[in-house]
């Protein structure tokens, strides 16, 4: 291969590249959206369980909570920030009342 050629196409994967991450960027932020509207539009609240908490290089301290809803239980994760938590620790959680696996921790209560 020419060196125009591999320009070319490294210039073409580096689009392609780009369009994959901003497109993958863009489902995500629509999806939390979505998430947080419909714990919004049909909200309940109930305290949930800690059961894990584990760290993420790029994104700091991450935990898994569980609630139990008539017997199903329902985990979910949430970023903790500048929050500190420890497994087994109780959370109040808000859900969707039409779809519990959509969840989150208020840490303001």
């Amino acid at each position: 291969m020419q060196k125009e050629e591999v320009s070319t196409t490294k210039k073409v994967f580096t689009i392609i590249l780009a369009i994959c991450l901003f497109s993958a960027m863009g489902t995500g932020f629509y999806l939390s959206r979505k998430e947080n509207k419909e714990i919004d539009n049909n909200l309940k609240t109930m305290k949930g369980v800690v059961i894990d908490v584990y760290s993420q290089s790029s994104r700091g301290e991450t935990c898994v909570y569980e609630i139990n809803i008539k017997g199903i239980k329902y985990q979910n994760h949430e970023a903790l920030g500048k929050h500190r938590i420890n497994i087994g620790d109780s959370v109040f959680v808000e859900y969707s009342s039409k779809n519990p696996e959509y969840s989150r921790i208020n840490f303001e209560k």
